[in-house]
């Protein structure tokens, strides 16, 4: 027979997750974002791509998209919130920060992300992906 091992925490206190959870719940987030981009609206996906590839918008080390170009300003905020209602949706499900969600999705962005495809560092630094 196994016995589990029980962990309770102080009221008050969130339970820390495994890395590994997380990294499992930021993949499943990737999915599910961009699944949710599309089936809002099937054109903000491709608008999405198509800001990404021209350096209008790029992507930040949060998990959101910047504008590079003031033109682009409206749709990065219309994708932002997107993102952030799926960021506090895993948030609320795992324990963590919205913050913390969204800088786990930033490396899943950065890792399918095109060559070319500008990130802003977490100090303000632009880069193209090789």
């Amino acid at each position: 027979m196994s016995q589990e091992t029980h962990h309770q925490s102080s009221p008050g206190q969130r339970p820390r997750l495994p890395v590994l959870i997380l990294v499992i719940a930021g993949v499943r987030m990737a999915v599910a974002l961009a699944v949710g981009l599309s089936s809002f609206n099937p054109a903000m996906g491709q608008s999405l791509k198509q800001d990404l590839a021209s350096g209008a918008l790029g992507e930040g080390w949060n998990g959101l998209v910047v504008p590079r170009d003031s033109s682009a300003s409206g749709r990065a905020n219309a994708i932002n919130a997107k993102r952030l209602k799926i960021y506090q949706k895993r948030a609320n499900e795992t324990g963590q920060s919205v913050q913390v969600v969204g800088s786990i999705y930033a490396k899943e962005i950065y890792e399918r992300a095109r060559s070319g495809t500008w990130f802003l560092s977490r100090n303000n630094v632009w880069s193209q992906k090789p």
